[in-house]
C-alpha cells in the first residue's frame, strides 16, 4: 500500500456572540471563556459549508496538482467528542497534506468572515440610507414647524395659552362683578324710586295765618239772630213757631261756625324737597352706573367670547405643534439610533476579528498515517487463522462426505 500522510486542523464556533458596543461595556467585556457550541444543527450547518462544492472548488484553485475530485476523496470532516470541527487531509506528500488542511481552514474561516461582514456591510448601508432619509425628514419637519409658527404668529403656544387662560379667568370675574353690580343697582333703583314716590315734590318753607272772615261774619249773624230771638221771646213763648224757627237759625249758624277755622293761612312759601332732590341725584347716579355696567358687561362678554375662541384656537394649534414636535422627536431618536448602530458597525468592520476559533492548526506529518504496520500484521494474522480454520473445516467436511457416499 502507498503510504498516506494526514494533516489535521481543529476549530470551533463559540457559543457566545462576538459583539461590540459604543454605549456600554456590558457586551464588550468577556464574562466567560469561548467554548464550542454543542448545538447539533449548528454543527451540521458548519459541516455543510465545509463539504460544499464551492468551498472545495475554492481550495482546489489554490493547490497546484490537486483538483476538486481529489479533495473530495482525500479530505474528511467531522465532529470530535469535544464538539470541535476536524479537518483531516490525506496525501502521499506530507507537505501537500499540510497545504490541503491549511487551505481548507483558511477557506472556511474566510467564508464565514466574508459572509458575516457582507451581512454587516448590508446593514451598514441600510443604516447609512436610514441616516440620510432621517436627516432629510428631520430637516423637512423642522422647516414645517418653523413655517407653522410663522403662519400663526407665535413663538411659544404654551406661554400664550397660559396668558389667554389667565385673561379668560379675569374676564369671567369681571362678568360676575358687573352682573352683581347691575343686580345691586336694580335693587337700589327700586328702593330709591319707592322713597322718591313717598316724598312730596315741594314743601312749605314759611307761612302766616289771619282771622277767618267767614267766622267773623258768622259771629255777626249769630249775634243778630240772638238779638232777634230775644225780641221774639219778649212777645212770644218758646213754643211759638217764630221762636222755634229763630232757635233753629241760631243753631245752624253755630254749626257753620264750628265747621270753620278761626284762623286761616294768609301767605306761604314753597320750596323743592331737599331729600327728594338727594334721592333723585342718587337715582340718576344709579341709573348711570347701571347703564355703564350693562355696557361694560357687554364689552367684557364680547372680549370673553373672543378670548374663549382664541383659547380653543391656541389649544388646537398647540395640539398640532405637539404632533409635529412628537414627529421630530421620533425622527431625531431614529437618527440617533441609526448613527449609533452605524458607528458600531464601522468599528466592527475596522476590526480584523474572526468568528472561527482555531485551537489546533495543521502540522506537517512526520510519518505516514497509514498503512500502519502492526495493524496490518494483526489483521493478516487474524485473517490467516480464520481462513486456515475455515479451509480445515471445509476439507474435513468434503472428506467425510466422500467416505459416506455409495459410489
Amino acid at each position: 500500500m502507498e503510504p498516506a500522510y494526514r494533516s489535521q486542523a481543529r476549530c470551533f464556533m463559540p457559543a457566545q456572540t462576538n459583539t461590540v458596543s459604543l454605549s456600554t461595556e456590558e457586551g464588550n467585556v468577556p464574562n466567560s471563556p469561548l467554548l464550542p457550541t454543542a448545538n447539533a444543527d449548528f454543527q451540521d450547518s458548519l459541516l455543510g459549508i465545509l463539504q460544499g462544492a464551492d468551498t472545495r472548488a475554492l481550495v482546489a484553485t489554490r493547490i497546484e496538482g490537486r483538483d476538486s475530485e481529489w479533495l473530495k476523496k482525500n479530505v474528511e470532516f467531522g465532529i470530535d467528542r469535544f464538539n470541535l470541527i476536524t479537518i483531516s487531509a490525506f496525501d502521499p506528500d506530507p507537505k501537500m497534506a499540510l497545504q490541503m488542511a491549511n487551505q481548507y481552514l483558511l477557506a472556511f474561516q474566510r467564508k464565514l468572515d466574508d459572509t458575516t461582514k457582507a451581512q454587516a456591510q448590508t446593514r451598514l448601508e441600510t443604516f447609512s440610507t436610514g441616516i440620510t432619509n432621517s436627516a432629510l425628514e428631520l430637516n423637512t419637519l423642522q422647516k414645517k414647524r418653523l413655517k407653522f409658527m410663522r403662519d400663526n404668529g407665535a413663538i411659544d403656544f404654551e406661554a400664550e395659552l397660559t396668558e389667554v387662560g389667565t385673561r379668560q379667568i379675569s374676564l369671567e370675574g369681571d362678568v360676575v362683578r358687573y352682573t352683581t353690580s347691575i343686580a345691586t343697582a336694580e335693587v337700589q333703583l327700586i328702593e330709591v324710586q319707592k322713597q322718591i314716590g313717598e316724598r312730596p315734590e315741594r314743601v312749605e318753607s314759611a307761612s302766616t295765618t289771619v282771622n277767618n272772615p267767614a267766622v267773623e261774619q258768622l259771629d255777626r249773624n249769630i249775634l243778630e239772630a240772638k238779638r232777634e230771638l230775644a225780641k221774639l221771646r219778649q212777645a212770644y213763648t218758646d213754643e211759638h213757631p217764630q221762636v222755634v224757627a229763630k232757635l233753629q237759625d241760631v243753631d245752624l249758624l253755630e254749626k257753620e261756625k264750628a265747621a270753620e277755622e278761626a284762623r286761616i293761612l294768609g301767605a306761604s312759601t314753597n320750596t323743592p324737597d331737599s331729600l327728594t332732590d338727594t334721592l333723585t341725584i342718587q337715582r340718576n347716579g344709579l341709573q348711570v352706573r347701571h347703564a355703564g355696567d350693562i355696557r361694560s358687561k357687554e364689552i367684557v362678554e364680547g372680549e370673553l367670547e373672543k378670548t374663549k375662541e382664541r383659547r380653543i384656537e391656541l389649544s388646537v394649534l398647540k395640539a398640532e405643534l405637539e404632533t409635529i414636535d412628537a414627529d421630530i422627536r421620533n425622527v431625531r431618536t431614529n437618527l440617533t439610533n441609526y448613527r449609533e448602530r452605524e458607528a458600531e458597525l464601522k468599528v466592527y468592520m475596522s476590526r480584523n476579528s474572526t468568528f472561527l476559533v482555531i485551537p489546533e492548526y495543521p502540522a506537517e506529518p512526520s510519518e505516514p498515517y497509514f498503512p500502519i504496520m502492526w495493524i496490518n500484521l494483526l489483521v493478516a494474522a487474524i485473517l490467516g487463522i480464520t481462513v486456515g480454520v475455515g479451509l480445515v473445516i471445509v476439507i474435513t467436511n468434503i472428506r467425510t462426505y466422500r467416505e459416506a457416499a455409495l459410489w
